[in-house]
């Protein structure tokens, strides 16, 4: 295998490998342990069964993806002609290893689902499946130990990856480890232990990921600092919203399951969804751009963040804390706002780009698009429950102002835009616009028999138009910008 083919090949397995595990653990603090009583175990399997079957799958395809990740890390060093010994084997070896515990704990998991409530009689077996689940996942850490300890090792004789990945490979296995031995003892503090050290090396897969991305990516090879830390935000906001846009338009009326909070009704979560799979499409493009065309996506960034991050304040006793999405929630739109102006201010002396080539038309319908989603995000926040004169549903007050963030999103990123002028500036920005209206049309299609019978039909029209709208806009930049080029 080429350098480049295994270095796109690790990236992607172990970005899929993260996402999808996120999904499968979505409930992780709240799922039962060794120690729990069956009517919990029996309650856990009794709960949502599409949450559980969405969950399972994803469960299944992450570890695939793991083996994939475990097979494509070892074909780097032999793509540099490095010698690294027999560490390839050893840490093969442990990754394979781990695969195969955890895959036996998933097919126990599967089939516990595939039972159903009127399979969960049996109280031995659904104990001893139950126990097979959790033993073998815990246990996955000790051969996972192997293998990072072998790639740290290996990766600093052969410089395959950078020295402080290398260290951190190491330490996290050593964490993995002392994690998968503190697992196998009941208590709340021993499923801690197995969390921290699985997340962690979740983390390290991820940030390895995330280099050979960009440091093989030929856009990316002579970013300065501030460049590099907007592709990073754009990729971490295209994971956040991608995991949390599976879900929500998967599972919208489990929310109460998974989700930071009960996020209801559940065409609003749909819609939600709908947007962050949106929005997951244009960061993950974004990540790739030069600063020109992903200076709007930061400037979005912002207009999102703080008035989340705002809501979220005013609201907290609505949140789960017992559940890593909430705290995930907090933690990044706390970080989101101060990134952003980092980044914005890190690259204010940015390449300039060439000339204003959108013409007045087009700005004119970018000027009005803001102007009504500014209008929206203003209402949304003022009077969120009183949205349901116009939308199909009614938006509690947290999450009526979350979709006010939203909003202001758009606004933000029509008003760039027209500000602008500049094609090359507007690219992303007429993604997003396009992209959203055809996920909340998805998030409709998903949820159509839950929402309000008077008001949908006008929904859907409505949301018809804004895609007809924001394609329109799309084909006219691109017509000026080709009539400028021929200029």
């Amino acid at each position: 295998m080429r350098a480049p083919d295994a270095r796109r090949a690790c990236a992607v397995a172990g970005i899929a490998y993260v996402l999808l595990a996120g999904v499968e653990n979505l409930d992780l603090l709240g799922s039962p342990g060794f120690s729990s009583p069956f009517d919990e175990i029996a309650g856990r399997y009794s709960g949502d069964r599409a949450l559980l079957v969405v969950t399972g799958l994803c469960g299944a395809a992450s570890l695939l993806c793991y083996l994939a990740f475990v097979l494509a890390v070892w074909a780097l060093p032999r793509a540099q002609d490095a010698p690294a010994g027999r560490w390839p084997a050893v840490g093969i070896a442990g990754g394979a290893a781990a695969f195969l515990l955890a895959a036996s704990g998933q097919i126990a998991h599967l089939a516990l689902v595939a039972r159903g409530p009127a399979g969960l009689d049996d109280e031995d077996l659904t104990r001893a499946l139950h126990q097979v689940d959790l033993g073998s996942r815990t246990l996955a850490g000790l051969p996972a130990f192997v293998f990072l300890v072998a790639v740290g090792v290996a990766g600093r004789r052969t410089r395959a990856i950078p020295e402080p990945l290398a260290r951190a490979a190491v330490a996290v296995g050593v964490l993995t480890l002392a994690g998968s031995l503190a697992g196998l003892a009941a208590g709340d503090g021993a499923r801690a232990a197995v969390v921290v050290a699985f997340g962690l090396a979740a983390a390290w897969i991820l940030a390895v990921s995330v280099w050979l991305l960009l440091d093989g990516w030929e856009p990316a090879r002579d970013d300065p600092p501030a460049m590099t830390a907007a592709r990073v935000m754009c990729g971490a906001v295209g994971l956040a919203a991608g995991l949390s846009g599976l879900a929500l338009l998967a599972v919208p009326g489990a929310t109460g399951d998974y989700f930071a909070w009960g996020l209801a009704p559940a065409p609003l979560a749909a819609l939600v969804g709908g947007f962050y799979l949106a929005s997951a499409l244009t960061y993950w493009r974004g990540a790739g751009a030069d600063w020109a065309a992903a200076r709007v996506l930061v400037v979005g960034i912002l207009a999102l963040s703080v008035p989340i991050l705002a809501a979220t304040l005013m609201h907290l006793d609505v949140f789960n804390f017992g559940r890593l999405a909430a705290w995930a929630w907090v933690i990044l739109f706390g970080l989101f706002p101060l990134a952003a102006a980092a980044v914005l201010l890190g690259r204010r002396r940015g390449v300039r780009p060439g000339p204003p080539d959108l013409g007045p038309v087009v700005r004119g319908g970018l000027t009005i698009l803001a102007i009504a989603f500014a209008a929206a995000a203003l209402a949304l926040w003022v009077d969120p429950v009183g949205a349901d004169a116009v939308l199909p549903f009614t938006p509690p007050p947290l999450s009526g102002r979350v979709l006010a963030g939203w909003a202001l999103l758009l606004a933000a990123l029509a008003g760039w835009s027209a500000w602008r002028a500049r094609a090359a500036e507007a690219e992303l920005a007429l993604l997003a616009l396009v992209a959203f209206p055809a996920g909340a049309l998805a998030a409709a299609a998903r949820s159509f028999g839950d929402l309000d019978p008077d008001r949908r039909v006008a929904w859907i029209a409505a949301l018809v138009v804004w895609l007809a709208a924001a394609l329109a806009i799309t084909r006219a930049v691109r017509r000026d910008a080709s009539a400028a080029w021929r200029a």
